[in-house]
């Protein structure tokens, strides 16, 4: 075999192998970025509830000195039903990490709940059968009461996203691929040779748009 054409070979291998990785790459680093805003946004989140919820509590009439537990759930609720995100998801629980509120559809365990402190913010991703979502966790100060303040954001389109750009990376790969075979099992699946194009429709629009004007 010729120099030329060993050289030819090696170097459509050498970028057959970069395109395999760089598409792969590519769109796990839109899945991070998308996902690191995510978490940053629900950590935000988090933030603005536990202060909204120290500004209610100092809004109590001083009718006890300590915070009471049914006033606890009175304003998680408001919190909950309250704001633009009507599918907001919070759980509420005490100095013991008992539980006091939790929202319809709050499924997650208590393994954050352990981790979560009067100096730390947590977070995790977790899945729950076919939904994915960013649970995060706080302390929040109420009238001399340490309590604990959670909530779940959805995040599965963006691992729907990422499933996506992998499909169309496959495909891609498969079509611009050098084995015949997959190819054509791929256009024989997938390509409809029965449709009627629409040019003569679409140029016929055209010509009429421009006796208009």
């Amino acid at each position: 075999m010729k120099f030329s054409i060993k050289l030819l070979l090696c170097t459509m291998i050498v970028m057959a192998i970069a395109f395999g990785f760089s598409g792969f790459y590519f769109v796990n680093y839109v899945f991070e970025t998308a996902l690191d805003r995510e978490v940053g946004q629900a950590l935000d989140e988090n933030s603005i509830l536990r202060f909204a919820f120290e500004t209610a509590a100092l809004n109590v009439p001083a009718k006890y000195d300590v915070l009471q537990d049914h006033t606890i759930e009175q304003i998680a609720s408001n919190m909950e039903t309250g704001g633009h995100d009507s599918s907001r998801l919070l759980r509420l629980s005490d100095e013991e990490k008992n539980v006091l509120y939790i929202s319809s559809g709050f499924e997650a365990d208590n393994g954050l709940l352990g981790q979560t402190d009067e100096n730390t913010k947590t977070y995790r991703v977790i899945r729950q059968e076919d939904s994915y979502y960013i649970q995060t966790g706080i302390t929040v100060n109420a009238l001399d009461r340490i309590l604990y303040l959670e909530t779940l954001k959805d995040v599965s389109e963006v691992f729907r996203e990422r499933q996506l750009g992998f499909s169309v990376y496959r495909r891609v790969t498969i079509l611009m691929g050098d084995k015949v075979e997959p190819r054509r099992e791929y256009i024989s699946q997938y390509a409809d040779f029965n449709r009627e194009d629409s040019f003569t429709t679409l140029t016929d629009s055209l010509e009429e748009g421009g006796k208009r004007s």
